[in-house]
């Protein structure tokens, strides 16, 4: 086990130690390590990243129970860090792991970062989160429940979001063709594929279509 896969575990330790983890939905890249090791059978990840982001499923889940993250994060050995301009909160362990915490915007959305009480953070809100928390599953790796988007959300969500990646984009596009690689030989996977797609906006879905066209992309495969 790498440097970075061992803050990984520490921070969902962190977050099991205090009942909470099932609160959270793992989104981002280290999504694609957790599916390699626990969920997909023959697939190998790409993941090069430090960055670790969890999704807060409910912000309203921590107005009663509190919880001082920095606390329990600088307990173990992490820097509590906030952005500058913006105040969004992240916690770095030695210089090779960054933990972000994110939420959904809704609505109109927020000018400032919402800041959570309960947590004793504040987040930065993205659009289009609805894809991964309307699909998600349990895995169970190194002794914990951990819930992640399905692989097929997982898929969806990168594409709509492609044109807001910047340098990222590429990296993106690599963990698509790589997880459609293993979840193309399987019918009932690609139906799940199609179901995601299916529960898009019209915009979203025309974001996806421009992506795929425009990488070589064959979605769905030969179903």
């Amino acid at each position: 086990m790498n440097p970075q896969q061992k803050a990984f575990w520490e921070t969902i330790k962190i977050l099991s130690d205090v009942n909470i983890l099932d609160k959270f939905i793992i989104i981002g890249s280290w999504v694609e390590y957790l599916y390699e090791i626990a969920y997909l059978v023959d697939y190998k990840s790409y993941l090069k990243t430090m960055d670790a982001d969890l999704l807060i499923k409910n912000i309203n889940l921590f107005k009663k129970n509190k919880f001082n993250l920095p606390s329990l994060f600088e307990n173990h050995g992490f820097v509590y860090f906030e952005e500058p301009l913006t105040g969004i909160t992240k916690f770095f362990k030695a210089g090779i792991f960054e933990v972000e915490f994110l939420v959904r915007e809704l609505g109109k959305g927020h000018l400032e970062p919402y800041k959570i009480d309960g947590l004793g953070i504040k987040v930065e809100g993205l659009r289009h989160m609805e894809i991964l928390c309307n699909y998600t599953t349990w895995i169970n790796a190194n002794n914990y429940s951990i819930c992640v988007p399905i692989p097929q959300a997982y898929i969806i969500h990168k594409l709509v979001i492609n044109d807001k990646r910047g340098a990222k984009k590429e990296k993106d596009l690599r963990a698509v063709k790589n997880l459609l690689l293993t979840l193309q030989i399987s019918e009932e996977e690609i139906l799940k594929l199609k179901i995601v797609y299916a529960g898009l906006f019209k915009s979203e879905k025309k974001k996806v279509e421009k992506v795929c066209i425009e990488n070589a992309i064959d979605l769905f495969g030969c179903y």
